[in-house]
């Protein structure tokens, strides 16, 4: 079973920046070639370095929550990548992810996480980018949702 974390709501569009493909969806690489994709120009300022994991649909501004999980379930987390629920329709569909708060306080963890682990180049160089990406989600986004 995989397990992507998809902003709720993309940045390009919330901002209107977003351009669109014939079918009306996102075409991500027209986006960033016009430097309109807030994911792509904020990561570029972060001087964090991008390390974009993406299951078989995904794009830039998704993350492989798997990946994400498994780098930082042994440490015991305030969160999962799984989500919480965040609402239910009169059909019983969940909708699962989560809010901005707890995006950020995932990352703050997340920081101090890589701090402790810093001697770890590589695991600490993917979880910088991790908490990086919860904090974008968390301004831009409105959080994240969850699709498996």
């Amino acid at each position: 079973m995989g397990l992507d974390n998809i902003p709720r709501e993309y940045a390009c569009k919330k901002i209107g920046s977003a351009v669109l493909d014939e079918e009306g969806r996102i075409d991500c690489a027209k986006t960033q070639e016009q430097n309109l994709c807030p994911w792509k120009s904020q990561l570029e300022i972060s001087g964090i370095e991008q390390r974009v994991v993406l299951g078989m649909f995904g794009t830039d501004c998704w993350y492989r929550g798997k990946y994400a999980e498994a780098l930082v379930s042994d440490f015991d987390p305030p969160y999962s990548f799984y989500g919480k629920e965040l609402s239910m329709d009169d059909s019983g569909n969940v909708d699962e992810g989560l809010e901005p708060d707890d995006c950020l306080e995932f990352a703050d963890w997340v920081d101090e996480l890589a701090d402790e682990k810093s001697d770890d180049l590589d695991f600490s160089t993917d979880v910088r980018y991790i908490a990086w990406w919860l904090r974008f989600v968390a301004n831009n986004c409105d959080g994240f949702t969850v699709w498996y």
